[in-house]
């Protein structure tokens, strides 16, 4: 038996949260993400992205994420998205996705309807979020 699976099988694997550790247990540091934009380019390790999703799961708790409740995350396409998805598993939520292509009364539908408990988001789509709750 190896170290790698002394440490996790691929039978203990239930959840995001689990795979990215197992991720960076397995294979050690490499490129996960390539990200450009209109300014520059940007690379995200797996270990990097695994701390971030630890730092922002942190905070979701202390805020008062408990397993079982339900987060929006609402962004354009970006590497927070999969940092914010794995911080949510972290935590134990429940990842809401929604589109920022909907309309405000559909957005306002999913967060009345899914109960959610917090929204992570950009400060770009600040204004739709806030005239679909107002």
């Amino acid at each position: 038996m190896t170290a790698e699976k002394s440490l996790m099988s691929d039978k203990d694997l239930h959840t995001l949260s689990d795979l990215s550790i197992y991720n960076c247990t397995r294979f050690g540091p490499y490129t996960a993400i390539i990200y450009e934009d209109q300014q520059d380019v940007r690379e995200y390790t797996n270990m990097h992205i695994a701390r971030e999703a630890a730092q922002l799961a942190t905070g979701l708790q202390t805020l008062g994420i408990d397993k079982g409740d339900r987060v929006i995350v609402m962004m354009l396409n970006c590497p927070e998205v999969i940092i914010s998805y794995q911080a949510i598993a972290r935590a134990g939520g429940i990842i809401i996705p929604v589109m920022p292509l909907l309309k405000p009364p559909e957005v306002r539908y999913i967060a009345e309807n899914s109960a959610a408990k917090a929204v992570i988001t950009s400060p770009i789509l600040l204004p739709l979020l806030r005239s679909a709750l107002a």
